[in-house]
């Protein structure tokens, strides 16, 4: 969806999974500097491998009832999330 977004402003854009692992970051109560941090260390794991290339870094988290729900590991974790 973030790549359709950025695609109405007319620029070249590589789309790249970075290798961080999100797992490293830990949920201290506050979404909004989770995502941050996340965000941030994506692109710091980038940063060597496109050094003269500005990079853009998102992140995504879903919290209901104060519970954080993090990426699923698999199809059966999605399901039991949703019930």
């Amino acid at each position: 969806r973030r790549k359709e977004i950025l695609s109405f402003f007319s620029l070249d854009i590589e789309q790249i999974s970075p290798s961080f692992d999100e797992s490293k970051i830990p949920f201290l109560g506050d979404p909004a500097v989770y995502v941050q941090e996340i965000a941030k260390h994506k692109a710091l794991s980038l940063r060597a491998q496109y050094p003269n290339t500005p990079i853009l870094t998102a992140d995504t988290v879903v919290i209901q009832a104060g519970k954080l729900f993090l990426k699923p590991a698999d199809e059966e974790e999605a399901k039991a999330m949703l019930q």
